[in-house]
């Protein structure tokens, strides 16, 4: 048995992680202790996350393909999206921007012997309330609904978002060079 002191805000998230890990063979309980001062940072996630960049629509096989190649991905085929919604994790610290909703182009030209090649995707890995909160960064939300939990960016448009990026660059830049 492991007695621990930690913030609650180190918890969250814990619990499932801990079972995975574990593969359902620890027992996990946590009790309050009291009201501490503040214990610092902790650490979050440092990957960064595959977002759907062209308006709304409905996810396709044949887009979530390409993104599957770049990470991980928290949605399947035929899900709602938006604009800003975070589909998936990159395997990168950058954010990467992706078109979910786009359709394989037909074309007329029939080849003999040609066979469809159906799009095999790996199950979207799927998050509670509790691991998604733990999930977000900090210029990301959590939007809960009655059918969804679903992590977006703050900024949803992606040049609005761009924007803010570049002047919090040139903010920070303009105050190194000050001093």
């Amino acid at each position: 048995m492991l007695t621990l002191k930690v913030p609650t805000r180190g918890l969250l998230g814990f619990r499932n992680a801990l079972t995975t890990d574990t593969r359902g063979t620890a027992q996990f309980r946590s009790q309050f202790m009291e009201f501490d001062e503040y214990a610092g940072d902790i650490k979050k996630n440092n990957k960064g996350a595959i977002i759907q960049c062209v308006g709304s629509g409905t996810t396709t096989a044949y887009a979530l393909r390409k993104a599957e190649e770049k990470g991980t991905l928290f949605i399947g085929p035929g899900t709602p999206t938006y604009e800003g919604m975070v589909i998936g994790e990159h395997v990168l610290e950058a954010d990467m921007e992706v078109n979910a909703v786009r359709a394989k182009a037909a074309t007329n030209i029939r080849v003999t012997g040609a066979v469809e090649v159906v799009e095999r995707l790996q199950a979207p890995r799927t998050m509670g309330l509790e691991e998604a909160i733990s999930y977000i960064r900090s210029d990301e939300l959590v939007e809960v609904t009655p059918k969804w939990i679903r992590m977006r960016k703050k900024i949803l448009g992606q040049g609005e978002r761009e924007r803010v990026t570049r002047a919090a660059k040139n903010a920070r830049v303009n105050s190194h060079a000050k001093k």
